[in-house]
């Protein structure tokens, strides 16, 4: 399963990915978004579609006074057969950025790489903000980030696609 939270003027993800035994691989697409409503109504919570090849999209909306906690998001849903099999098993992956500053950078390019990157350490991972901070199956992988002269951009790690 792929999470995205969607909270307004700003968005996270962590994606969660189910393997079983019977079934090769389930991926289900979870969006979180949050309203400006204090709590929400069960019956307009969610909504999911299934996609075929056992892909599953599922929008999911709480009011600001809500508390977020994903592992009960997915719990409902399968109670409310919503989701066709059980996800209390799934991986979660959750993406956090490593900032690469290029000695070459301007000095203020510099500097406020390394503030963000100072105020990225202190900062709650968005993964806990959902309720799982606990939680042995989440996964945390580090998206690198480079600070250069031209800008900032995300490292690929190939430059060509490759196909197996």
């Amino acid at each position: 399963m792929v999470a995205q939270a969607v909270p307004p003027g700003a968005g996270s993800g962590a994606g969660l990915h189910q393997t079983d035994r019977q079934r090769a691989e389930v991926h289900d697409l979870l969006t979180i978004g949050d309203s400006k409503t204090p709590e929400l109504e069960d019956e307009t919570r969610y909504s999911v579609f299934d996609l075929g090849s056992d892909i599953f999209a599922v929008n999911a909306r709480y009011g600001f006074m809500e508390d977020l906690d994903v592992r009960e998001l997915l719990k409902d849903l399968r109670e409310r057969d919503l989701l066709p099999y059980d996800v209390s098993r799934c991986t979660i992956q959750a993406a956090e950025e490593d900032i690469i500053i290029d000695a070459g950078a301007p000095w203020l390019t510099r500097a406020r790489g390394l503030f963000f990157k100072y105020l990225s350490q202190l900062a709650i991972p968005t993964f806990r903000y959902f309720g799982l901070g606990g939680d042995t199956n989440v996964s945390v992988v580090l998206i690198p980030i480079q600070v250069t002269v031209e800008g900032v951009n995300v490292v690929r790690l190939f430059d060509n696609d490759l196909a197996i």
